[in-house]
């Protein structure tokens, strides 16, 4: 009797997953098919984060908030997207261009919404639990001399080290007729040198792009607060049309520090 159950509880999780990834891939799909529509999505949220107004219990004007809070609500309505929107935004951020020694140090990591409870938790769960080990992962390190970064996880760092270019999209192509779909570079972490033949890990790609912040606030370049938005991806799972959106962001200080232990 205890058989049937757990080969049916078994089949019933497989189908469950096999239809939350194809909902994913029709998605992006979707979403890149509509490229025009997209972009403008895109476009409205970037609009949106730079326009985010904090007050407080006080009412307090906007913007007349520290930096740091209103960086940290940047970062915070990033998390409130949805992969739909995540997806525009990604779609829409300028093209990666000699940004290296922005890269350069320690970022931390949030994990974002992977279209519902079911995938958000799934990769919640590959990311923490198998890619981790059983530790949270919080963040990666750059080092734009070398081209290699590392992962960091709580308790843990320099695990899982990647390499990283510049290199074109494989949801965008730079061949693609439409001007929104050409020349959208990204910066790829590429992890298969450093895994071997058989890791789940092998074929792991993640594609990275800037998202242009608000200059009132602490997301400024000038300020040294950064923000990306990306999309990780395995290709026997689905590739990036499959993938699980995540933010990188961190203060120049970070930066620094890195610098220090090199």
């Amino acid at each position: 009797m205890l058989v049937p159950i757990v080969k049916l509880t078994g089949s019933l999780v497989t189908g469950i997953l096999a239809f939350s990834s194809a909902r994913n891939i029709l998605q992006t799909t979707r979403a890149v098919s509509e490229i025009e529509e997209t972009v403008a999505r895109g476009l409205e949220i970037q609009d949106h984060l730079t326009n985010i107004e904090l007050r407080d219990e006080h009412d307090t004007a906007p913007w007349q908030l520290t930096e740091d809070a209103c960086f940290a609500a940047v970062v915070e309505e990033m998390q409130k997207l949805s992969r739909k929107d995540i997806l525009s935004l990604f779609v829409s951020c300028p093209s990666v261009d000699g940004a290296f020694e922005l890269l350069d140090g320690e970022w931390n990591a949030v994990l974002l919404d992977n279209n519902g409870w079911i995938m958000t938790n799934v990769a919640s769960f590959m990311t923490n639990q198998l890619f981790g080990r059983g530790s949270r992962w919080i963040g990666k390190t750059f080092n734009s001399q070398s081209s290699l970064g590392t992962n960091r996880f709580k308790g843990k760092v320099d695990v899982h080290p990647f390499d990283f270019a510049i290199e074109a999209s494989k949801l965008l192509h730079d061949d693609a007729e439409d001007a929104a779909l050409s020349g959208k570079s990204c910066i790829v972490l590429d992890y298969s040198p450093h895994q071997n033949p058989i890791s789940l890990w092998k074929t792991m790609r993640d594609e990275l792009r800037f998202v242009p912040l608000p200059s009132k606030s602490a997301g400024s370049d000038q300020n040294g607060k950064y923000l990306m938005v990306g999309m990780g991806s395995l290709a026997w799972s689905g590739g990036l049309w499959n993938g699980t959106p995540f933010c990188l962001y961190r203060e120049q200080s970070s930066m620094k520090n890195s610098h220090k232990k090199q």
